[in-house]
């Protein structure tokens, strides 16, 4: 992915009044930045304390190169104005969302350059977060399947499982469930009977055996 930078000796196009010991913290600045100590760079520029686009496009800059992607993005937005290149500004910008995996962003901001000025690098780095989010989009989607399936086969299994686990009974086990089932349904008839005889107020017949015991036998004349 390419980035763009602007040289941070235009700072001093900014402080054409400032003293010599400004001019000697720039070239101070500039040196750091070019040699690869952008921590050392981004301390002098936030010492400077400046207050114009370029002075926050290169700050921008420091913080991109240190992997402070959301600083960057602040400072990027805050460089707008006279003396930065707008396509670079939002060619930057657009990486520093793309870092941040905020792919919708990203796209947005190389568009708005590309509409600005064509350009090859824009262009390449449009079509890299388009992919990117492209495929976020299916990963999200196939997750989305994947979790479904699981589901799917999760509640298959515990069907299957109570089929395989519920037992057979024989037939001689049906016969005594369905003695059972006669006795509690005879039962409950029976309650039903009782209730009755006493809501009609009828006495209810008491029924002796036919056999009488030997002892209540009375002998013949």
């Amino acid at each position: 992915m390419i980035f763009r930078l602007t040289l941070l000796i235009g700072i001093c196009l900014s402080f054409l009044n400032a003293g010599l010991l400004d001019f000697k913290r720039i070239s101070k600045i500039y040196s750091s930045y070019e040699r690869g100590d952008f921590k050392e760079s981004r301390d002098m520029l936030v010492s400077l304390k400046k207050d114009n686009p370029i002075y926050y496009y290169n700050l921008a800059n420091s913080y991109y190169k240190l992997g402070r992607y959301k600083l960057a993005i602040l400072y990027y937005k805050r460089a707008f104005g006279s003396g930065v290149g707008e396509p670079a500004r939002l060619h930057n910008l657009g990486n520093s969302y793309f870092k941040l995996k905020e792919y919708k962003n990203a796209i947005v901001a190389f568009e708005v350059a590309l509409k600005i000025a064509d350009d090859s690098d824009t262009r390449y780095n449009l079509e890299l977060a388009k992919e990117a989010l492209k495929k976020r989009e299916e990963k999200k989607e196939q997750q989305k399947k994947e979790k479904k399936k699981k589901k799917r086969n999760k509640k298959e299994k515990n069907g299957k499982s109570k089929k395989k686990n519920k037992k057979k009974l024989s037939k001689k086990e049906l016969k005594k469930l369905e003695e059972l089932r006669r006795k509690m349904q005879l039962k409950e008839e029976l309650k039903k009977m009782v209730h009755k005889s006493f809501k009609e107020k009828k006495v209810p017949v008491i029924m002796y055996p036919l056999k009488q015991s030997s002892k209540n036998r009375e002998k013949p004349w």
